[in-house]
């Protein structure tokens, strides 16, 4: 996973996030995401829902949900995020082992 600030501030952080596996199981106890996934395909685990989603499609994660992604076939998938409030990811809740930065 790879990513990079668009913009953040108090309110709102938003980030262009690359995934090329894995993010593991986590949740945010601090804010709630907006998705818009544009590149490639994801299987989406959102609380005791999994679903594949690929470009165009978004979602509304709430806070204290538990969600995961997995990439799906070859290549990267890139997806959009808008998180309001802006989430601290040292506050980040993960539920298996943390991505390696």
């Amino acid at each position: 996973m790879r990513e990079w600030a668009v913009e953040k501030g108090k309110d709102v952080w938003s980030l262009l996030v690359e995934v090329n596996g894995t993010i593991p199981l986590h949740f945010h106890p601090d804010g709630v995401h907006r998705m818009y996934i544009l590149e490639g395909k994801l299987r989406c685990t959102v609380g005791k829902e999994t679903m594949v989603m690929g470009p165009g499609d978004d979602m509304l994660i709430p806070k204290g949900v538990r969600h995961k992604f997995e990439r799906v076939g070859d290549g990267k998938a890139y997806f959009v995020t808008v998180d309001t409030p802006s989430i601290n990811p040292a506050n980040n809740v993960w539920l298996e082992p943390a991505p390696k930065k």
